[in-house]
This record gives C-alpha cells, structure tokens and sequence, in this order.
C-alpha cells in the first residue's frame, strides 16, 4: 500500500498487489519518485534511487517489543521497555497535537 502525506489535501492512497517483497517491485512502482519515503524496515526499498528512507515509529515500537526479554515487560532499567515508552510518549504527543490543530489545514492552506 502506499498513502500520500498528510499535507491537509485529501490523501492519495493506492494498494498495488506484488506476490513477493521484492526490491524490483518498489523500484519499479516507484520509478521517478524523488522525496521521503516512510516504510518498514524492509530492505527492498533501499533499490528506491532518490528517496530519502524515514522509520516509522510503529514499526520500531513493535522492533521494541520484540526485544524486551521475557518477563521484563515492566523492567524499567531494560532500554528495550525505555524505548517503547518514548515511542509512546511521541505518539501521545502526536496525538494531543492533532487534537489541537484538527480542521486547521485548511486555514493554514489560504493564508
């Protein structure tokens, strides 16, 4: 799947079926494309020439917990349990922020 930014304008959304994970298909999908490209850590979108590769803090979350040994899910000295903390302080913000500009976009465009 792949989905626009969020720039205020409706977003662009377009799901393109591959049988494999393969490089060649995000390559040739996305042939010209020059910007930020924000995936999982799949290494097939390093064929992507051009696009500057940004981490999704979803992703690392879930990279986080995968991490944190058994039984220390509440061992706050584990910095597997630290960062999935972090990652949902950044999500908690993200959000309180969203909440408070919600309908702004529009706004912000016609200025």
């Amino acid at each position: 799947m792949f989905r626009s930014g969020e720039d205020g304008e409706p977003p662009i959304i377009i799901y393109k079926y591959s049988s494999t994970r393969a490089g060649d298909n995000a390559k040739e999908f996305l042939e010209g494309f020059l910007g930020y490209l924000m995936c999982d850590g799949s290494s097939g979108y390093n064929k992507v020439p051009n696009a500057k590769r940004t981490a999704c803090w979803a992703h690392i979350r879930r990279y986080l917990i995968d991490a944190i040994p058994k039984g220390k899910q509440l061992d706050y000295t584990q910095a597997s349990v630290q960062g999935v903390m972090y990652v949902n302080r950044l999500f908690e913000l993200e959000d309180k922020i969203r909440r408070k500009y919600a309908g702004n976009y529009e706004a912000i465009r016609q200025a």
